[in-house]
């Protein structure tokens, strides 16, 4: 998406990333309406921001991750069988299990979990 784009996903609440920075980097309107990248620094638009590509942020998901529903948190697990289960982390009782890797970025956004931790070290 073109920059006019990304500033409307902004307003919309969406986090956004060029299409050229590493996966895991993003900025946002924080809660003063300012743009911050992802540890809340404010971020400089430039001219390389105005004419470049932009897309929403979409956090990759793996075994280890931390979400949150509903005021609970989850974990992202691997089962005995080679696919990922959702447990809660107070019960470590599966909240869905059996879910293949490839759609396990779709199962989360499909209930609205927010991911806390997407594993990634910075």
């Amino acid at each position: 998406m073109e920059f006019n784009e990304a500033t409307n996903a902004l307003l919309d609440g969406n986090k956004i990333r060029h299409i050229y920075w590493k996966d895991n980097n993003y900025i946002m309107l924080d809660s003063q309406g300012d743009i911050v990248n992802k540890f809340g620094n404010i971020y400089i638009i430039d001219k390389t921001d105005l004419m470049g590509s932009w897309e929403l942020y979409q956090p990759k998901v793996t075994v280890g991750t931390l979400l949150s529903y509903y005021g609970s948190r989850y974990r992202i697990v691997i089962n005995k069988r080679g696919k990922l289960d959702i447990v809660n982390t107070k019960t470590w009782g599966v909240f869905i299990g059996d879910v293949h890797m490839n759609k396990i970025d779709d199962t989360i956004k499909s209930l609205g979990m927010e991911v806390i931790n997407d594993g990634s070290i910075d």
